[in-house]
C-alpha cells in the first residue's frame, strides 16, 4: 500500500493534458530578458512600439469536463517584470447556474467547485506554471488565495493559503523564486515571490 506522500507525489506527477492558447508578446519576452540582465533601456523599448502588459493563457479540461484556464498577466516597469497568475473554471455550466448575481458569477469562477478532482487540477497548474515561468522568468510572481469562498448557499473559509505557502516551499526553489511578501488583505492573502 502507497504512504501518503507517494500517492500525493504521484498525483503532482500526472497532470491533465493542456494547450497554450495565448502567448506573451515576443517584445515583452526580449525586454523582460533585458531586464534580467541589467540592459534594459526604456526609452528604445517604447520608441520601437514595445507594450508594458502582455499576456500567456493556457486551458485544459477535467475528467468531467470542465475547462479550466490559467492566465499569466507580464506588466513591464523600468527596473522589473512582474507576472500575476490566475486560474479559475470557465467552463462549468452547473457553477454559473449556482451563481445568484454579476458579483457573485464574478466571484464563483474562483471558488473551489466542490466536484472533486482538486489534486489534479493543482497538479495541472502547477505543471503549467513551471512551463511557463521556465520560458519567461519576471522579477517578480503574484497570485492571491481567497479566505472563504461559496459552496452552494454558505461562504465557508478555505485552506487555499495553507496549501499555497506548502506549495511555494516545494517549487518555487525549483524555478529559481524566494517568497518577498505574503500579505493579509480584506478577503485575500497576496503572494508576491521574487526571482533569486
Amino acid at each position: 500500500m502507497k504512504s501518503f506522500k507517494e500517492y500525493i507525489t504521484e498525483l503532482f506527477d500526472k497532470p491533465y493534458p493542456f494547450n497554450q492558447t495565448d502567448t506573451i508578446d515576443s517584445n515583452m519576452g526580449m525586454a523582460i530578458d533585458l531586464i534580467n540582465n541589467d540592459s534594459f533601456d526604456e526609452d528604445e523599448y517604447e520608441e520601437n512600439g514595445g507594450t508594458s502588459y502582455s499576456e500567456a493563457r493556457y486551458t485544459f479540461k477535467t475528467k468531467d469536463g470542465r475547462t479550466i484556464r490559467v492566465d499569466f498577466e507580464y506588466s513591464l516597469y523600468p527596473w522589473f517584470s512582474k507576472c500575476e497568475i490566475n486560474f479559475l473554471d470557465v467552463g462549468s455550466k452547473k457553477r454559473k447556474n449556482k451563481a445568484s448575481n454579476k458579483s457573485d458569477f464574478r466571484n464563483s469562477d474562483f471558488d473551489a467547485t466542490g466536484d472533486g478532482d482538486e489534486f489534479k487540477i493543482v497538479s495541472t497548474v502547477m505543471a503549467i506554471i513551471s512551463k511557463e515561468i521556465s520560458n519567461i522568468s519576471p522579477t517578480l510572481i503574484e497570485f492571491n488565495s481567497m479566505k472563504d469562498e461559496r459552496v452552494g448557499d454558505k461562504r465557508i473559509k478555505t485552506g487555499r493559503t495553507k496549501l499555497y505557502k506548502s506549495m511555494i516551499k516545494r517549487f518555487a526553489s525549483k524555478l529559481g523564486y524566494k517568497v518577498k511578501n505574503i500579505q493579509e488583505q480584506d478577503v485575500d492573502f497576496m503572494f508576491t515571490l521574487e526571482k533569486k
